[in-house]
């Protein structure tokens, strides 16, 4: 059962309507003010969503090897592992939550090229 989320409701309500008009939204705090509990009630009102832990991870491929293994993608021989997670993502109304990605970390480029190479996919971020 998910932990109550008590006086936030406008505050998932205003990230739901920006997961409508933008593919990517972020949820920026310091820790411990509830970046992704929020996260967690806005997710579960998705229709396919899945959720990833990317605290502590320092580079691109560490968080991907993550959500591939979250989303059971595996690379065929040959095959990027960026190519299959897009491939295996493309045409689906699919959620994906990174909770902690590292804001210093220089993901923002290689989960845009996701974006622009599939067509449903939306990317919910929190970070501090």
């Amino acid at each position: 059962m998910l932990t109550p989320c008590h006086g936030r409701e406008a505050v998932q309500e205003a990230i739901a309507a920006a997961l409508e008009r933008s593919r990517w939204v972020s949820i920026i705090g310091p820790p411990g003010s509830g970046k992704s509990l929020v996260a967690r009630h806005v997710a579960e009102t998705a229709k396919e969503w899945v959720w990833v832990d990317a605290r502590h991870q320092r580079d691109h491929d560490s968080v991907l090897r993550r959500v591939s293994r979250a989303l059971g993608v595996e690379a065929a021989p040959g095959d990027s592992p960026a190519g299959a997670l897009t491939r295996a993502v493309d045409g689906r109304d699919l959620l994906l939550v990174l909770d902690g990605l590292d804001p210093d970390a220089a993901h923002g480029a290689a989960w845009e090229t996701l974006l622009d190479t599939t067509t449903d996919v939306r990317l919910l971020v929190t970070a501090v």
